[in-house]
C-alpha cells in the first residue's frame, strides 16, 4: 500500500546521498552503508584526538621525517671531515724545516716555472714531504678503518686495537723478531707485527668463545688479560737487551723522519691496499651485529 507524498518532506540533496527514498517517503535503512563518494572523517581517528573508546588513536610517524634529518648531519659531518683533511694536507705540504713555502710547493706540484727542475725543491718536496703525508695519510686510514671494525665487532664505541690486545700482540711480534731472529728492516717489523696481532687475536676469539660464544663483555676481558700478559713478555725480553730495547722504541713510537722518497711507501701500499679491501668485504656482515646476536646469526 503506497501513501501519498506530503508537501512537507524534502528529499536529501543529491550530492550527499544519492539513494533514492523508498515508497512512502520511508528513508532507506541502508542509506548510512552506501558510499557516498566522498569519506568523512569519523570521530576519533585524527592524529591526537581521542577514539570512541576513550583512548588517544595511535600516532604513525613517517620514517622519512626521522631518516632525513640524520642523513643531512652526516654529510655535513663528512664534509667538514673531508675539509679538515685537506685543510692538514695543505699544512704538511707547505710548512717543515727547509725554506719552502706554500708558494714553492704549488708551483711544484703544477710543474710551473720549472719548479721541478729544482734540485732543492725536488729534495724537500718531492722526496720528504709528498711522500711522508702520503705515508701519514694512509697509516691513519688504516688505523681508522682497524678501530671501525672493532667497535662494530664488539659493539662499543670506545673500543680501539689496544682493548683486545692487538697492539700488546704486535709488540710481542715485533720484540720477538729483534730478539730472536735478529730483524732490523721496517719490513721485516710489519711481518711480525701482523703475526704477532692475529696470533693475539685468535687467542682472544678463542678464550671468549668458550662455554656460550663471545659477548662483547667476554671480548673486552679476554683482550684485557692478555694484553696484560703479552705486555709482561715484551718487558721482560727488552730488559734483558738493550739493543732490543732501543730498536723496540723507535718502532713503538714511530715516526716519519725515515721515509725518503716512495720506496717505503710503495712497500706498504700493497698490504694497506689488501687490508683495505678484506674490510670493505667484511663491513656488511659486521654491520649485522647491530641488530642483535639472534637476528646476527
Amino acid at each position: 500500500m503506497q501513501t501519498p507524498h506530503t508537501g512537507t518532506t524534502a528529499s536529501a540533496p543529491e550530492h550527499d546521498s544519492p539513494t533514492a527514498q523508498l515508497e512512502g517517503g520511508a528513508a532507506d535503512p541502508t542509506a548510512d552503508t552506501v558510499p557516498t563518494g566522498r569519506e568523512e572523517a569519523s570521530p576519533g581517528t585524527e592524529n591526537g584526538t581521542p577514539s570512541e573508546t576513550g583512548q588517544p588513536a595511535a600516532v604513525t610517524e613517517d620514517p622519512r621525517s626521522t631518516a632525513d634529518p640524520r642523513r643531512r648531519t652526516v654529510a655535513a659531518a663528512l664534509a667538514g671531515l673531508a675539509l679538515a683533511v685537506l685543510l692538514l694536507t695543505a699544512l704538511s705540504l707547505s710548512i717543515g724545516a727547509g725554506e719552502v713555502g706554500p708558494g714553492g710547493v704549488l708551483d711544484y706540484l703544477l710543474g710551473r716555472d720549472g719548479a721541478r727542475d729544482n734540485a732543492r725543491l725536488s729534495l724537500v718536496v718531492g722526496d720528504l714531504r709528498l711522500p711522508r703525508t702520503l705515508t701519514a695519510l694512509l697509516v691513519g686510514a688504516a688505523l681508522g678503518v682497524a678501530g671501525c671494525l672493532l667497535q662494530a665487532v664488539t659493539r662499543n664505541p670506545l673500543a680501539e686495537t689496544g682493548l683486545l690486545g692487538v697492539n700488546a700482540g704486535a709488540s710481542l711480534g715485533v720484540v720477538a723478531g729483534i730478539a730472536l731472529l735478529g730483524f732490523d728492516s721496517g719490513y721485516a717489523y710489519l711481518v711480525c707485527a701482523f703475526v704477532g696481532a692475529v696470533v693475539a687475536s685468535g687467542l682472544v676469539l678463542l678464550i671468549s668463545g668458550r662455554r656460550g660464544g663471545g659477548s662483547p663483555m667476554r671480548l673486552v676481558l679476554a683482550g684485557a688479560a692478555l694484553g696484560a700478559t703479552f705486555g709482561g713478555l715484551t718487558s721482560v725480553i727488552v730488559v734483558n737487551s738493550a739493543e732490543t730495547y732501543d730498536r723496540f722504541r723507535f718502532w713503538v713510537l714511530g715516526s716519519l723522519a725515515g721515509v725518503e722518497g716512495f720506496g717505503e711507501l710503495g712497500r706498504l701500499a700493497p698490504v694497506l691496499a689488501l687490508g683495505f679491501l678484506v674490510a670493505l668485504l667484511v663491513a656488511r656482515p659486521l654491520s649485522a651485529l647491530a641488530l642483535g646476536d639472534d637476528l646476527a646469526r
